[in-house]
């Protein structure tokens, strides 16, 4: 029987596929080529569009598909400028990948997403993928400039804290906003989660968005919260579940030991490992 095609946006612009295929391991190879006729010289900026052949294969991860790891793999056009001295060329600059980096934007923002309520470790574990490849797409997008022009709308804000590495006190924060369509976006990552930087950053926030935020999510640092009764007095303050459930766990463990401890001082040792604690749970 004859397979169907499906059809999948890839969501980078200015690329055309040349073919689809699986690797040995079962994961997704996305061959593609770059539309776009011309770069900006790295030299003089200006835009050039003389052809000075291609780079070697590059393949980078995207965003996954059907449950499987997807990889883009192309080869880099060059061009060469006319005006400057010595004709110097320059490897085209692409909008949807950082130079260098083995991600798609596109993935470095779907890995940072994953990091709400979560660590760098986890999301390592989950993405199976190296622990320095997603400490790595946090300091990409740290002090990266929000492109407001492109959002109509940001019904609440998140803040998360994220340490940067393992065993320090290395502390930055992620900012998310909800559309009022319900999506969830990356807005950006703050180098450090001290009031005066989410101050800075929210006071950044254009008034057409500001004033329809209705709400602020995060956890109970106080600095956050200071940012925000400073920066955006009107949003209500949310408390994120995840650290009040932490906190209810703490307290709830705290009273337990309290209270193992008060049994192992009215139980003989025989009746405290036999268990038979139950009747003296209730003072």
């Amino acid at each position: 029987m004859r397979q169907k095609d499906v059809t999948i946006p890839l969501g980078i612009p200015d690329v055309q596929v040349l073919e689809t295929s699986t690797n040995e391991r079962g994961e997704i190879v996305i061959t593609i080529e770059s539309t776009k006729q011309g770069t900006r010289c790295r030299k003089c900026g200006k835009w050039i569009t003389k052809s000075d052949g291609v780079d070697e294969w590059v393949t980078i991860r995207h965003l996954p598909a059907f449950g499987r790891r997807t990889y883009l793999r192309y080869r880099p056009k060059r061009y060469q400028c006319q005006d400057c001295e010595g004709q110097p060329t320059t490897t085209e600059i692409l909008e949807w990948q950082e130079n260098n980096s083995p991600h798609s934007f596109a993935y470095d923002n779907h890995l940072l997403l994953q990091l709400v309520n979560s660590t760098i470790e986890d999301v390592s574990v989950k993405e199976d993928i190296a622990y320095d490849k997603v400490a790595g797409a946090l300091e990409r997008r740290l002090a990266t400039k929000v492109d407001w022009t492109v959002i109509a709308e940001v019904v609440a804000l998140g803040m998360d804290e994220i340490a940067l590495r393992k065993g320090r006190k290395d502390y930055i924060t992620l900012v998310t906003g909800r559309l009022a369509d319900g999506e969830i976006i990356l807005l950006g990552v703050l180098a450090g989660h001290e009031k005066a930087e989410v101050v800075d950053f929210l006071r950044s926030i254009p008034p057409r968005i500001a004033e329809k935020i209705q709400a602020v999510c995060c956890d109970l640092w106080e600095a956050y919260i200071q940012a925000v009764r400073e920066a955006l007095s009107y949003a209500r303050l949310v408390a994120d579940r995840f650290h009040v459930a932490k906190h209810y766990y703490e307290a709830a463990d705290q009273e337990r030991k309290r209270e193992l401890n008060r049994l192992k001082k009215v139980l003989s040792k025989e009746e405290y490992k036999l268990g038979t604690i139950a009747p003296f749970l209730i003072r």
